[in-house]
């Protein structure tokens, strides 16, 4: 008769079809914390079921106790974006609390030895996940493979979120965020918007270094943005007549309950003036109507964290101060001289 064990598992997945329903239960059970791999791999299965063939190169490894039925502790996805490859990114349903040194050391290592199966040590060029879980994945893979992490991560980030109920309106007293009527509008980027739209893409990758984009791949992003109907953008008007486009939002990561902010930029010559924040409120509003919760990532030390608050956005303000959900982030890069960047 077999033994029973308690020890976690981990299992590889190239076609999204194949994961068996007990993971994606786990998965959508927490879409909150799941958010950078469930919407991704929602798409592949779309892909699949409408007879696509599997993206080669493409892997989800999850990590489970074992039980009836097993639990799903951790998901991580090696997959590739419109541009070029996706970090690695690991998703766990648990609450931070309960990412604890304990629970992540056995858990990471079989990780690590089932990626070190499948892919190239210069695949992995970043993880980005909850805190612990990006300090124990790089400390593990530097072990595995002898390629180090970066000295500073890539991105040091909090998650925050908003919902009808933490919704703030405009303040009317601050009159320059609310231009003349007229002087500027909110909408989904559309086909003519094309050649801004990849300028802002350029943009926002020129200042998130070392993710930046050649003009060729900034075109590349943006139509991919327009042909999802991702990206939202503030059209500013000239009292000549003339618009142009200031700001983006980009909603890239979206669920059944959750939508994800992941791009917010202006363009230099257009801050000032509030637009971020105009922009930031109108998409939120609008995805509100829909979901539950939108929820963006936010650099320690990026000031757009008072953007975001304004709007409603919880947890960005005095330090110290908890939120629930509100849980730090973080993208560890390794060794550039020893792995192939992709962009994100």
């Amino acid at each position: 008769m077999p033994i029973a064990t308690t020890h976690p598992f981990t299992a590889t997945y190239s076609r999204a079809t194949d994961i068996p329903a007990y993971i994606w239960e786990g998965l959508k059970s927490n879409e909150w914390y799941t958010n950078t791999v469930l919407p991704h791999l929602n798409k592949r299965r779309a892909e699949e079921n409408a007879r696509y063939p599997a993206r080669q190169g493409e892997f989800w490894i999850t990590c489970c106790t074992p039980g009836s039925p097993s639990t799903v502790d951790l998901v991580l996805s090696c997959t590739d974006g419109p541009v070029d490859k996706y970090p690695i990114f690991i998703a766990s349903i648990h609450p931070h609390a309960r990412l604890t040194q304990d629970f992540l050391e056995e858990r990471i290592r079989i990780l690590v030895e089932a990626l070190a199966k499948v892919v190239s040590p210069s695949r992995v060029y970043s993880v980005y996940a909850a805190e612990p879980i990006s300090l124990k994945f790089a400390q593990a893979w530097a072990q595995r493979t002898g390629i180090q992490p970066m000295r500073e991560p890539y991105y040091a980030s909090k998650v925050s979120y908003c919902t009808k109920d933490t919704l703030a309106e405009p303040p009317t007293r601050q009159a320059h965020l609310h231009p003349r009527q007229g002087a500027f509008e909110c909408r989904l980027a559309q086909d003519p918007d094309l050649d801004n739209l990849a300028a802002l893409c350029f943009g926002f990758a020129f200042e998130s270094p070392p993710f930046i984009h050649s003009r060729e791949s900034a075109y590349q992003e943006a139509r991919a943005l327009l042909g999802h109907r991702q990206a939202w953008v503030l059209a500013a008007h000239s009292a000549n007549g003339r618009s142009h486009l200031a700001s983006i939002v980009a909603v890239t990561r979206n669920t059944e309950n959750v939508a994800t902010i992941t791009k917010v930029y202006t363009l230099p010559e257009h801050r000032g003036h509030g637009y971020a924040e105009i922009l930031v409120r109108h998409v939120t509003k609008e995805y509100l109507k829909t979901r539950q919760v939108v929820m963006l990532y936010v650099g320690h030390d990026n000031p757009a964290a008072n953007v975001y608050r304004r709007v409603g956005y919880v947890g960005l303000g005095k330090e110290g101060v908890q939120v629930k959900g509100v849980d730090r982030w973080m993208e560890v890069g390794f060794d550039q001289n020893k792995v192939v960047l992709g962009h994100w």
